[in-house]
């Protein structure tokens, strides 16, 4: 999921968030924490992803439609709370051609509908 919603606005990315990256020892007790607290959705069996480094170009197509690309660049990560009391991991992110930041959720990213780079070609 890209983006967020309205009450979620004074969490926005900052410029001062940019480079800044989740330790990958915080990453791997928080993807345990999870585990354990969602089972059917973070398997005991597998393991953290290693983050992608900032810079990195993603690509997917929304809703798969050929004619939609998404490009964005990671800049960074953080935990934030997107239900009370429940903090997620999540990348910074801008979009190809625009300097709005959002976020994206770190295991989406790692998803297989994300592309490293910006020259995916489209579903078919």
């Amino acid at each position: 999921m890209v983006g967020g919603n309205q009450d979620q606005e004074a969490d926005d990315p900052l410029p001062e968030d940019v480079g800044i990256f989740i330790s990958q020892a915080d990453l791997e007790e928080w993807w345990s924490a999870m585990q354990q607290r969602y089972p059917g959705i973070f398997p005991e069996e597998e393991k953290v992803m290693k983050q992608y480094p900032e810079g990195t170009k993603l690509m997917t197509y929304f809703d798969g439609d050929p004619d939609k690309p998404i490009r964005l660049t990671i800049l960074g990560s953080k935990f934030r709370n997107e239900i009370p009391n429940r903090k997620y991991a999540f990348y910074i992110v801008q979009y190809k051609d625009s300097e709005d930041m959002c976020y994206l959720h770190v295991t989406a990213a790692h998803e297989e509908e994300w592309c490293v780079g910006w020259d995916a070609p489209p579903p078919s």
